[in-house]
């Protein structure tokens, strides 16, 4: 069990007023036992030991409030409404710069310092308070020093009245909690450099252009410094000019007179060219900021500028001005922003340059897939050189491209594309036969490139023409690419710009490997010439040998059996009908091979009658002259266009030939039809069959065929097994 005893403050109070109250009873019973005269000397006694007691109270209070002003670290002011007359303590003057003898007794003194920014709303208050709205008040504002300078103040105070309710006087404390508010503010900057650093890192991280990302960052400038306005340039590296990307703040053109801004001129100009920061927090007293006027009249107090660098290299410039000073850590988080600008727009130009670099391989490539392709499907020489040269172009610029061919150690032109006439590229050819031979020589069949055909010696004729000259032929820069063959030159590509230095050897290598399609193509057209001419002389022999065997043997026939006519006409005129039937027999048969070696040549019926008659025909001729079964099998005429059906033709006499010469096939069947996409032709033999894996080269009717179909977009499928047979079978897209 735990016991507690409870104090009634009130009880206590009640306690000592009776105890008061009972001393007075006494002392009254007391006065009143006196005589009059002793009663007056005793009340003033009591008096004066009374007034003694309040004065050393007094005493003691002011002890205490000047003990009190002395240790506080806080100023005391108070005013008298009554009077008008302030007073400040001590450390109140103290605090605002003033000696403790200088006589302060006006109110004014405090309320003039207030700063401009914070008067209006310290006003206010006092207001309220004289209106009696308020009792008591806190506020923090800003006082001028002695020194020029502003110390962040709490003000508290409060107010006393009088008896009718009137105040009569105001007081309080002023703090000093400029530490304390420079810290706080210190504290802010720093939490708001980091989220001006991040919302610059999140800008340049972005997937946009340049231009975006580098007005963001000068936005974030605005947002996060309080900057009056900020701009960023970039250096336009071939011209050495700053060209402006971004503007922010008070400022948002890009155009007007420093939209552009050269090296070396203006502080802008200057910043790039030094390489140096340029800071400064009095901008109208700053001898290299030269539009004072518009200094003052903007308000403008502080600039800060910084070169954009990469590697020692310069990017840009970044600036800003504001209409208060800057402090050191801003300038520092400016700075650190300042490089991770400078990397990011080297990052994205670099960027900008590989998408740049990946497109024009994508083109390249691109090039060099359309050019195999044409290569592969296109037999005609001067056609394919014309899509070769066109599409050169959209790669590798040129003022003139010529193909030279190599034969012998003799140029000559094959092929060219560009303004010069046939007469100026005779004359240029004269001029450079000798000279471009002896380069290529000397450069062991590498490519090679002249920066100024009239200032390299290796070219000694064009050193030596006149300017007006020069501009007869407009070339400067060259580049040249052999054309090679089993390390043998076959050609030669020549492109030449109007531009002194243009090629590079990235130029070189694009040139390089188009000149290597181009090179297979000129190999092709060569190959090709040569198996079409071998193939006419093929076939001139081959219907001589049909004519030697067939019409020749009749028409000999026809000879003999008429001379022994014209015999028998002398001696026996009724003996001539033998012989003159034999004679007729022999011209009919001859007339029929005749018309058979005609159709093979030029069947009139397939323009006429149309494929599938053609086709007939043929094999009808094929079964007649050679003794064995063909047979056709064929629907309804094809929806094709003359030539594909010629080449269907072409393509089935020379199978059927195939199987009758070199296959010694028994029977053969023909089969055309179609569907909704292609058009199919197969022609299938019980012949000796062949290995189509291997490869036969004096075979030339299987060339012809693959050949005629590539011309007209089609393709060849053979399939043959060595003692069973051949299928040859031909599809065309429709």
């Amino acid at each position: 069990m735990h016991s507690s005893t409870r104090f009634d403050h009130g009880k206590v109070d009640r306690m000592g007023k009776s105890n008061v109250l009972i001393a007075s009873s006494k002392a009254k019973r007391e006065i009143n036992k006196m005589e009059p005269e002793s009663s007056q000397q005793y009340m003033c006694q009591q008096q004066q030991g009374m007034s003694s007691q309040r004065t050393q109270d007094l005493h003691m209070y002011e002890e205490r409030f000047t003990l009190a002003m002395q240790t506080s670290t806080d100023g005391w002011w108070e005013r008298d409404l009554r009077t008008n007359i302030a007073y400040f303590s001590p450390r109140w003057k103290q605090i605002f710069g003033y000696t403790q003898d200088e006589p302060l007794n006006c109110f004014e003194t405090w309320i003039e310092r207030v700063h401009p920014d914070d008067r209006g709303c310290l006003e206010m208050i006092l207001q309220q308070q004289m209106n009696g709205q308020i009792e008591t008040y806190e506020a923090d504002h800003r006082v001028r020093h002695r020194d020029g300078t502003y110390r962040w103040i709490r003000a508290r105070g409060s107010a006393q009245r009088d008896t009718e309710g009137t105040i009569s006087r105001i007081a309080g404390w002023h703090t000093d909690i400029t530490e304390r508010k420079l810290e706080e503010q210190t504290q802010a900057r720093h939490a708001q450099h980091a989220f001006f650093r991040a919302d610059v890192s999140m800008a340049l991280a972005k997937r946009a252009t340049l231009q975006a990302i580098l007005q963001h960052c000068a936005e974030a400038i605005v947002l996060h410094l309080y900057a009056a306005f900020a701009r960023i340039w970039t250096l336009k590296q071939e011209s050495s000019v700053l060209v402006l990307q971004a503007s922010a703040g008070e400022y948002t053109s890009i155009t007007g007179s420093r939209a552009c801004i050269p090296l070396g001129v203006d502080k802008i100009g200057q910043i790039a060219q030094e390489r140096q920061a340029y800071l400064t927090n009095d901008a109208l007293n700053d001898p290299r900021i030269i539009d004072k006027e518009w200094v003052r009249r903007e308000r403008m107090v502080a600039f800060a500028g910084y070169p954009l660098l990469v590697e020692d290299q310069v990017v840009g410039v970044m600036a800003m001005f504001a209409h208060e000073p800057l402090t050191e850590d801003t300038l520092d988080a400016l700075a650190t922003v300042a490089q991770a600008i400078a990397q990011g727009i080297g990052r994205k130009w670099a960027e900008e340059q590989l998408e740049e670099r990946v497109k024009e391989r994508t083109n390249e490539l691109a090039l060099l897939l359309d050019v195999s392709h044409n290569i592969a499907s296109k037999l005609e020489l001067r056609p394919l050189l014309d899509i070769i040269l066109t599409q050169l172009k959209t790669v590798v610029a040129y003022s003139e491209v010529i193909l030279y061919t190599f034969r012998d150690e003799q140029l000559s032109i094959l092929h060219s594309q560009g303004p010069l006439l046939p007469e100026q590229m005779k004359h240029l050819l004269l001029l450079i036969e000798q000279d471009i031979t002896r380069v290529i020589q000397g450069y062991h069949h590498d490519p090679f490139i002249i920066d100024d055909i009239y200032q390299d010696t290796r070219l000694s004729p064009f050193s030596m023409y006149t300017h007006n000259e020069r501009n007869i032929v407009h070339l400067r820069s060259w580049m040249g690419v052999p054309l090679m063959v089993k390390d043998r030159i076959i050609g030669l590509f020549v492109l030449s710009h109007n531009q002194p230095q243009y090629y590079t050897q990235h130029h070189v290598s694009v040139v390089q490997a188009l000149a290597n399609q181009a090179a297979v193509a000129l190999e092709n057209a060569h190959l090709y010439g040569q198996a079409r001419d071998l193939a006419v002389l093929q076939e001139r022999q081959r219907l001589a040998r049909e004519l030697h065997d067939s019409v020749s043997q009749a028409l000999y026939g026809i000879v003999l059996g008429t001379r022994t006519a014209r015999t028998l006409l002398e001696r026996n005129p009724n003996q001539l009908a033998e012989p003159l039937d034999y004679i007729l027999s022999l011209a009919e048969d001859a007339l029929t091979e005749m018309r058979a070696l005609i159709f093979e040549l030029r069947p009139a019926s397939l323009e006429t009658e149309g494929l599938v008659n053609a086709l007939m025909k043929q094999a009808q001729v094929v079964q007649r002259r050679e003794g064995l079964m063909v047979n056709m099998e064929a629907g309804e005429e094809p929806s094709l266009p003359f030539k594909v059906k010629e080449t269907l033709y072409r393509v089935a006499q020379e199978a059927i030939h195939n199987s009758v010469k070199h296959a010694h096939a028994k029977k053969i069947t023909v089969r055309l039809y179609e569907n909704t996409t292609r058009s199919f032709l197969e022609v299938i033999d019980d012949g000796v069959g062949f290995n189509p894996n291997q490869s036969f080269p004096h075979h030339l009717g299987l060339m012809s065929m693959h050949e005629r179909l590539t011309l007209v977009g089609g393709a060849l499928e053979i399939t043959s097994v060595p003692g069973m047979g051949t299928h040859i079978h031909a599809i065309i897209p429709r």
